[in-house]
């Protein structure tokens, strides 16, 4: 939630901190131009579009030259195309809402109120106006090229909804607290002087340099610098605490770039919630940012591919039209050779001694060839192909499911786990600000459970393919269990005892489908007591009937009346 605080703009306090946050970002960019070359070079041969690190590059320029080969480019596109299909499939609730701590969701109010949270926090982030589908599939080919990926969240323009938008790992540098959290970033933005003139309420706030230029061309663009940092970390008198009851915790302070110091300052905005997803892949100890599990392991291969790549295509060339040597000054005139055309040879030449042309033995492209598969299925296996066949096109037993369901969760949880970390962190952002604009009614409204148990929080968990691995090992379990002890209940029905085929039968709807499948456990119980209740008096009434019978057997008419009066009864 952003929050205007009553802060004079351009005070000097303003001015003091915007120079001090500018001399830290410089050093965090500083180390972020580190990784430029790693990401130029990575990009080059796997995203030419994204190469722009350390190249400079006109929108039409062609950016494919030196490139033989298209698979590093097509693994890199199916396997984001692939993880965003299968992290956030189309139509399918792809993420739910959950309390913790666990017990709060034995409640079915606190399930219900889940679910129906869940459906509101979804049409926010599907909200056509949110630009998430696009952000994210943005985000999805840098986080699998680069092995990182800045996804910033803010309201839109309206306040009345959350945009998301991509931002470039080129503009980005970024810093850990002691825990491993990012939760400082500096981003340059490049923006457009009429566009910053209305971010920040009107040109009397910008530099006087860009007022000037203003005036003359309102599209001639600008880079300003934006730096998010928690908000202790920012020297702010105790006059400038008025945000401290609103309870933010990050703030956000905007600076030009180009002009002189005192005149640097551009606005200040405080945050509930960290303004920036970045998602990291694979980490290593002592760096800020991270690796890709793909890229980084199938550089070599994408390089010798590309290499092969040329010569194979040479290789072909000339086994079609191989180059040929002639004997010195054997033809007449100019050799073309071309289909119709005629070349005349030396009249002194004694063709005894060899043919006027003769073709030069090339190499087999076949080696080439076969050479080239093999790094193919080199970079697929890089690319995770081997794994992400989830299950086999055949027919498989019970056991083998089971078998294959477990093998697939042990080798895809490096690939799907940071992911799901990663959404866990994105959807709980998007939460709170939603919360704050009463998305989900207003919190007196919400089950008590939730609102006085005091280490109540809201999560989220995901259906990935992993997820999906673990229902069906559930499932899978289920039937197991039922197929071993069946047969042992029709010799002893006292084995059911040791079994609560309840909680298996909740699981196994659980499993299977929407919660609102499964009925309430105290809309159960009340209905097993209903029954059993229905049950007591058929059985009693019978029972009664039958001692009546045994009475008044030897008069029929009796009997005709006690029926009677049973049938009025009821």
């Amino acid at each position: 939630m952003a929050f205007d605080g009553d802060l004079k703009p351009h005070s000097e306090s303003c001015q003091k901190r915007a120079l001090k946050w500018k001399q830290r970002g410089d050093k965090r960019l500083a180390e972020q131009q580190q990784h430029m070359l790693l990401w130029q070079t990575i990009a080059e041969l796997f995203y030419p579009e994204r190469a722009d690190f350390t190249s400079q590059w006109a929108g039409g320029d062609e950016r494919y030259k030196g490139i033989y080969t298209s698979q590093p480019q097509q693994m890199r596109r199916d396997l984001s195309t692939t993880l965003g299909a299968m992290l956030r499939p189309r139509g399918r609730r792809w993420f739910r809402m959950v309390v913790r701590p666990d017990g709060l969701m034995q409640s079915d109010d606190v399930k219900r109120w889940c679910e129906t949270a869940t459906d509101k926090q979804w049409s926010v982030v599907y909200d056509p106006r949110a630009n998430f589908a696009r952000a994210m599939s943005e985000s999805d080919a840098d986080y699998v090229t680069f092995g990182n990926s800045v996804l910033a969240h803010t309201y839109n323009m309206n306040q009345d909804g959350v945009f998301f938008r991509c931002c470039h790992l080129r503009d980005c540098a970024w810093a850990e607290n002691a825990l491993g959290v990012v939760d400082e970033l500096h981003e340059k933005m490049k923006l457009e002087l009429r566009q910053i003139a209305a971010l920040f309420g009107g040109p009397e706030f910008l530099p006087k340099d860009w007022q000037r230029k203003l005036k003359e061309d309102p599209t001639d663009k600008k880079v300003i610098r934006r730096c998010v940092a928690p908000i202790d970390e920012y020297d702010y008198d105790q006059k400038e605490r008025a945000f401290r009851a609103a309870g933010m915790q990050f703030a956000s302070i905007y600076i030009a770039e180009g002009v002189q110091d005192e005149e640097c300052f551009l606005g200040e905005r405080y945050f509930r919630v960290f303004p920036y997803l970045v998602r990291r892949w694979m980490t290593v100890s002592g760096e800020n940012y991270g690796r890709s599990l793909c890229t980084g392991i199938a550089l070599a291969d994408g390089r010798t591919l590309n290499t092969a790549q040329a010569d194979l295509l040479q290789s072909i060339e000339w086994a079609v039209n191989p180059p040929r040597t002639a004997p010195d000054e054997t033809m007449v005139g100019e050799v073309r050779l071309q289909a119709g055309e005629v070349i005349y040879t030396n009249a002194e030449y004694d063709t005894r001694t060899g043919k006027p042309f003769d073709m030069i033995e090339t190499g087999d492209p076949r080696y080439g060839m076969e050479l080239t598969d093999r790094i193919r299925e080199d970079m697929g296996n890089a690319f995770f192909r081997n794994i992400l066949q989830y299950l086999p096109d055949k027919e498989m037993t019970a056991f083998e499911v089971g078998q294959h369901l477990e093998r697939f969760t042990a080798e895809a949880a490096p690939i799907f786990e940071p992911m799901e970390a990663d959404n866990a962190q994105l959807m709980e952002g998007v939460f709170y600000r939603a919360a704050d604009k009463d998305a989900f009614g207003p919190m007196e409204a919400w089950p008590e459970d939730l609102i006085y148990t005091p280490d109540a929080s809201v999560e989220f968990e995901f259906e990935t393919p992993l997820s999906d691995a673990m229902k069906k090992q559930t499932l899978n379990q289920a039937d197991q269990l039922t197929a071993r002890i069946v047969p042992m209940a029709e010799i002893n029905p006292s084995v059911l005892d040791n079994f609560d085929f309840d909680q298996v039968a909740r699981d196994v709807g659980e499993a299977s489908g929407p919660l609102k499948w499964v009925k309430r456990e105290e809309d159960r119980d009340a209905e097993r007591e209903q029954r059993a209740e229905t049950q007591a008096a058929q059985e009693q009434a019978a029972m009664a009937l039958e001692a009546g019978k045994a009475v008044v057997s030897a008069r029929p008419e009796n009997l005709r009346m006690i029926e009677q009066a049973f049938t009025e009864g009821d």
